[in-house]
């Protein structure tokens, strides 16, 4: 009975998709605001799989997400990802994330947000840290 918990636990183990949380966000600023990871092309917007994230003053959030980061710009075909930060809406800390793409959309359509493009080798030159707002964000409109 021993050996059949064992093997079904390290089954359970080594079957699930592993997570990669080696991108992480400092939010080097006062306030509170909110991030997201995206690709945009023409007048497309992809999404990843990371979502939204609220991330407190002077704190570092680890982005974690299923496969790797390297795979998302892949399967994005796009050599840049965005990373958008938006300060100062409360209203984004919303319990159903649909809502909150919703909403987060909308600030992106009136360019109500700060955002800063990485390329893979951005990434592995800061080690996958995004600093705000010491990377050099900028304001709103990049479309």
């Amino acid at each position: 009975m021993k050996k059949l918990v064992i093997i079904l636990t390290l089954l359970f183990c080594f079957s699930c998709d592993p997570m990669n949380d080696k991108m992480s966000f400092y939010n080097n600023s006062d306030s509170d605001v909110y991030v997201r990871m995206l690709f945009f092309q023409d007048t497309a917007i992809t999404g990843t799989m990371a979502g939204l994230r609220d991330v407190k003053a002077r704190e570092i959030e680890e982005i974690g997400k299923l496969y790797s980061w390297e795979s998302e710009f892949e399967d994005a075909k796009n050599d840049s990802l965005c990373v958008v930060v938006y300060q100062g809406y409360d209203f984004l800390n919303d319990p159903y994330e649909q809502s909150n793409k919703i909403k987060s959309d909308s600030l992106l359509n009136i360019g109500d947000f700060k955002y800063k493009k990485y390329t893979i080798k951005d990434f592995e030159k800061k080690k996958w840290r995004v600093t705000y707002p010491n990377d050099g964000f900028k304001d709103g409109k990049f479309r």
